[in-house]
């Protein structure tokens, strides 16, 4: 078949095997266009005989109820399921011939719905649904739909990182089950809860039966993910969760009770697919999980078409990908990407580094404010509030201004773990689902160090200038502010983890305009005296002596704080775990899972340094066979190198560290509050002169998701 002529007057080529090809001319006479609510579409045709006749396609479900059954319906149903099973999305054609009559009283209906002003497309549906009905079933066609490049990856990478994934989708249930598999959402060792029901009696029981077993109600109770279950919901049966407004009040009370132990349930199970769904039921599940769940999480939408759109805009955060499904998902999205596969580097990159350093910017901002308060607050008790203003009214304006670049810096340019880090190791994404960084606990914890840096940087200057002569009416506010300011900078330094060129450019600078400020603005007295006498001030050893001095003290107590800079791990403990040598033991310093990333990476460079100089007795030792071309390869060669890439790092089987690196098998049967220690056993070579040293690095690391032993961490980090 090939087409000549397009719409409204189609002339197609038919072309038979031994045969001359023949034209046929048709002309299109309507068409009932297909929507996300009749799912089908129809074209109303005339032959050139004269013959009119109605071609329809669509879901089978819809088609199949609308023709006339005869003994192929059993076979056709057969190839539907077979096509279904091997991931393909079908269509069912079917087609009804009409008479003259019979079309002239249809086109009439047709052409009132066409030309109306008001509620023309539920007409025009009305219209279709009188046209499209006693057909003749033609067929059946299956079309393979590939998934994009990297979804299997993706989909795997973003539940390693504790995202739970659910998949809704218009395609039948075997269809939908074969995708689920096919994208790593399941697996063949899952078992799979199907609720599909379409009578509601059958359906409160089969929900029941599922609410009621003992490994949903077990895992519901421990706040825990069953990672061998799976729950499938058709759109049929999703009917009585989401019902019409047009309700009686005793059937909204059983559809929201429907609700909610189908919340219960599909929150339990590892994943969900959701077949057979509408537009608005996907928005509908959507709403269910955003505003009924007992932990509140993040919900995120995304979708390339259409029917995805009330979807997308029902989540916290929704995602259209651009393709060939148009651009309503895209214009109706807060993020537009152009491959699915793109979400792993969007989550688990971008929106991982914009959590933690916004949550640095937030904690910084209330920290420098808090500090610069507080002194203020102890000057006005050691003035006998007198009402003295301790700064200069400019100098004090200054403040945020001359400490707005380092902590920008911060904001824009932070990260703790590289791209490819964070991308090899999804679990470091826990830490934002946790607030890790970003909570009540460690609000706290940096206004009480904002409480105790005022105290330092008041009481310490005030003491020091203390009997200094001077002329400066605001020596002691200037000193003061001096000492405080560079502790604020020595604070930005300790929590920036990748340094750049523009961080030390904005510190540099920061610090180079407060002193041009300083020298320059007692010249203009016509806007102030109060610091005239200044400039001298600054050129004494008192002066530099605070500048050092009040930042080590505040500092040199920092440092020591840091190796409880942990979330409270005594809170977080059981009642077993409550013992003396165990709190002991958890005040040692435990790092994150990122501070392992980080130490790995510096002890990888270091000892491939030190492997290009080995020491003779390492020689003698046999640590390493000399090798030409090392290239900084520790000194192995190629075949050496390459098994130890497979091996990757040591199965750690009895110690382990949590959320690191682990597979979709993780954390069955654990409890959030679980701890484990990891021991990262690494070969750190020290050249000594005559002995090589290998230290062996005991990590502990601690937080509220937990796999299982028998954690991999693979060596590919992408360093």
């Amino acid at each position: 078949y090939k087409l000549v002529a397009p719409a409204p007057l189609v002339q197609v080529e038919v072309s038979l095997k031994a045969k001359p090809s023949t034209m046929q001319t048709f002309t299109i006479l309507n068409v009932n266009e297909f929507n996300s609510t009749r799912k089908r579409m129809s074209t109303v045709v005339q032959f050139a005989d004269g013959r009119i006749v109605v071609y329809c396609k669509g879901a089978d479900n819809v088609i199949i109820p609308r023709c006339k059954l005869d003994s192929s319906s059993a076979q056709l149903d057969e190839h539907l399921k077979a096509f279904a099973s091997e991931g393909l999305r079908t269509l069912v054609l079917a087609k009804r011939e009409l008479s003259e009559a019979d079309y002239e009283a249809w086109n009439k209906v047709y052409q009132a719905a066409a030309t109306s002003l008001t509620d023309r497309d539920n007409l025009l549906d009305a219209a279709a649904e009188e046209l499209e009905v006693n057909m003749d079933i033609v067929g059946a066609t299956a079309i393979e739909d590939k998934l994009q490049v990297g979804v299997p990856n993706t989909i795997h990478s973003l539940a390693q990182a504790g995202i739970k994934i659910w998949v809704l989708t218009g395609d039948k249930e075997e269809t939908a089950v074969n995708i689920g598999h096919a994208c790593r959402l399941l697996n063949d060792g899952m078992q799979l809860l199907y609720v599909n029901r379409e009578d509601m009696t059958g359906l409160m029981e089969q929900l029941e039966y599922l609410y009621n077993m003992e490994s949903i109600q077990k895992h519901y109770k421990n706040r825990t993910v069953a990672e061998n279950i799976g729950i499938v919901c058709d759109g049929k049966s999703l009917v009585h969760f989401f019902p019409s407004k047009s309700l009686s009040a005793d059937e909204k009370v059983v559809a929201k009770e429907l609700r909610r132990k189908l919340l219960v349930v599909a929150s339990v199970c590892k994943a969900m697919v959701a077949c057979r769904v509408s537009p608005a039921q996907k928005a509908d599940i959507v709403n269910l999980v955003r505003y009924n769940s007992r932990n509140k999480p993040i919900t995120l939408a995304i979708g390339d078409g259409a029917n995805d759109v009330n979807m997308i805009q029902s989540a916290h955060v929704g995602i259209g990908i651009c393709g060939q499904e148009g651009v309503q998902a895209v214009n109706a999205s807060d993020y537009a990407i152009a491959q699915f596969r793109f979400l792993q580097r969007l989550l688990l990159v971008h929106g991982r580094s914009n959590y933690k350093r916004i949550a640095k910017v937030i904690l910084y901002s209330f920290y420098k404010n808090m500090s610069l308060v507080i002194v203020l607050f102890f000057y006005n008790f050691y003035n006998g509030q007198s009402g003295t203003s301790l700064f200069e009214s400019f100098v004090m304006a200054g403040w945020n201004f001359f400490l707005a670049l380092p902590i920008i810096a911060i904001g824009i340019f932070d990260e703790d773990v590289s791209p490819e880090q964070a991308m090899a190791f999804p679990a470091l994404y826990m830490t934002g689902q946790r607030n890790d960084d970003l909570n009540v606990y460690r609000f706290c914890l940096w206004i009480g160090n904002a409480i105790f840096h005022a105290c330092v940087s008041f009481w310490l200057p005030i003491y020091i200038v203390a009997g200094y002569p001077t002329e400066a009416f605001h020596l002691q506010g200037t000193t003061i502010y001096t000492g405080l300011l560079m502790t604020m900078n020595c604070k930005v330094i300790m929590e920036t983890m990748s340094w750049t060129m523009y961080s030390h450019g904005f510190i540099v600078f920061s610090l180079l305009l407060f002193f041009f400020f300083l020298g320059v603005y007692p010249l203009f007295t016509f806007l102030s005296w109060d610091m005239v006498g200044i400039t001298p001030v600054l050129l004494s050893g008192i002066y530099w002596a605070v500048f050092f001095l009040v930042p080590v003290a505040n500092f040199l107590v920092d440092l020591s704080l840091k190796l409880y800079d942990h979330p409270p791990l005594f809170l977080m403990a059981t009642k077993q775990q409550r013992s003396f040598g165990n709190v002991a033991w958890m005040k040692f310093y435990c790092p994150t899972d990122a501070d392992i990333l980080r130490e790995r990476y510096v002890l990888k460079r270091l000892r491939a340094k030190v492997s290009c100089g080995v020491s003779e007795a390492a020689k003698t030792q046999g640590m390493h066979e000399p090798v030409d071309d090392r290239r900084g390869s520790v000194g192995r060669t190629p075949d050496q190198l390459i098994a130890d890439k497979k091996a990757g790092v040591r199965n750690l089987t009895d110690v382990m560290y949590t959320g690191f690196a682990y597979t979709s098998a993780e954390s069955v049967g654990r409890g959030l509050g679980a701890r484990d220690i990891a021991s990262l056993r690494v070969d750190q070579f020290q050249q000594t002169g005559k002995t090589d040293v290998i230290t062996e690095m005991r990590l502990h690391s601690a937080g509220h998701f937990v796999p299982p032993p028998g954690v991999i961490a693979d060596e590919s980090d992408g360093e």
